[in-house]
């Protein structure tokens, strides 16, 4: 347990107003320790940043800083109200994190009235959620991306990751190779998949864009009475990456029927009516600022992004569980099931995603 005065010497270290009358738990996530501040005029998330996941986390706080401090410049040159976006809170002496006892301690303000959801098939949620993301990378278009670093280098580099996934194959560290032989071959015979987005950003054919990274639905707020989009939170994986990374993330999840530990492989299922309504929205956000060539992929991306993350359950399977937790021995491969099972269901309904693409996206 905690108490005020745990955290009384943490806070008078930051620009906060009011007198601190209390501190809570806040949140259920699993990297950061998060905490609501509430003080006798206003309210702050405080967070304990978690620096073994996040080693370079100057790298992180920085990225924060110029993407948010870029965000907020335009949210007001636009009219639209800054208290709907996250944004730090600095240090009395300028900083954008607090160094203390091995922790990194950051703040931000708290946005009033908002509520997250793990899964949703209501399509005015997903509307407002691809309005959302598509807002997000508009309000960003014209921000020099390689002013952001990689804190996570190659991420999103999939043909680095189709290569990992071979010396997987090959080493085979925890002898289970032989018992996912298809499972295996379904990865290898999609190896062209890794190529598309990786060397259209290097061949410069679509542009290096601030990402986000980590695009699942309970990532998105939303006003708590109406249900429209508030702001995207989680911003440590803020790096440069292409647009398409970050929507076909999220369409992973959003036109998923199944979660990623679903074992009965019957329940993973596409489903068109959501993929429409976020495609709906984020085109409407983003407006213009799509390029042709970006537009064009946006209906393979899901496709391409689930087949990566299914791809590295698999390879963490081979490699004897390293990299994500697992509550159960056999959990990586019944996420790489799931998500290689959502490839097979979106390369079915390829032709009518693509359609209903250009239902709403004509040359704009």
């Amino acid at each position: 347990m905690f108490s005020i005065m745990d955290f009384r010497e943490i806070l008078g270290n930051f620009n906060i107003e009011g007198e601190v009358q209390g501190v809570k738990v806040f949140g259920a996530g699993h990297i950061n320790e998060t905490y609501l501040v509430s003080t006798t005029s206003s309210q702050y998330i405080l967070q304990s940043l978690n620096t073994k996941v996040f080693p370079n986390y100057v790298g992180v706080m920085d990225n924060i800083e110029k993407v948010t401090s870029f965000q907020k410049e335009k949210y007001i040159e636009r009219g639209k109200d800054i208290s709907k976006m996250m944004y730090l809170i600095k240090t009395k002496d300028g900083r954008n994190f607090l160094y203390k006892d091995e922790k990194c301690y950051r703040m931000f303000n708290f946005v009033k009235d908002s509520i997250v959801f793990q899964q949703t098939d209501d399509t005015h949620i997903l509307e407002q959620a691809g309005m959302g993301l598509g807002d997000f990378i508009y309000t960003l278009d014209g921000f020099d991306a390689t002013k952001v670093v990689e804190v996570i280098p190659n991420f999103h580099n999939t043909k680095i990751r189709f290569k990992d996934f071979e010396r997987a194959v090959k080493e085979d560290r925890a002898y289970r190779a032989k018992d996912v032989q298809q499972d295996i071959q379904f990865v290898l015979d999609r190896k062209e998949y890794a190529s598309i987005i990786v060397d259209k950003l290097q061949n410069k054919e679509i542009p290096l864009r601030v990402t986000h990274n980590d695009t699942k639905l309970n990532n998105f707020m939303f006003d708590e009475k109406t249900h429209d989009f508030t702001c995207l939170v989680d911003l440590d994986t803020i790096m440069p990456g292409s647009l398409l990374y970050d929507f076909g993330d999220a369409i992973r999840i959003a036109a998923s029927e199944a979660g990623e530990e679903e074992r009965d492989l019957s329940k993973v299922k596409f489903n068109l009516n959501n993929y429409e309504a976020f495609l709906k929205g984020f085109l409407m956000g983003i407006k213009d600022s799509i390029t042709k060539e970006e537009a064009k992929l946006l209906h393979i991306s899901a496709k391409i992004m689930t087949f990566e993350i299914g791809m590295r359950f698999l390879m963490d399977y081979l490699d004897g569980d390293v990299y994500f937790k697992v509550h159960e021995e056999d959990m990586n491969l019944v996420r790489a099931r799931t998500q290689l099972k959502m490839v097979h269901e979106i390369e079915q309904n390829e032709e009518t995603m693509e359609k209903i693409l250009y239902k709403y996206y004509n040359n704009k």
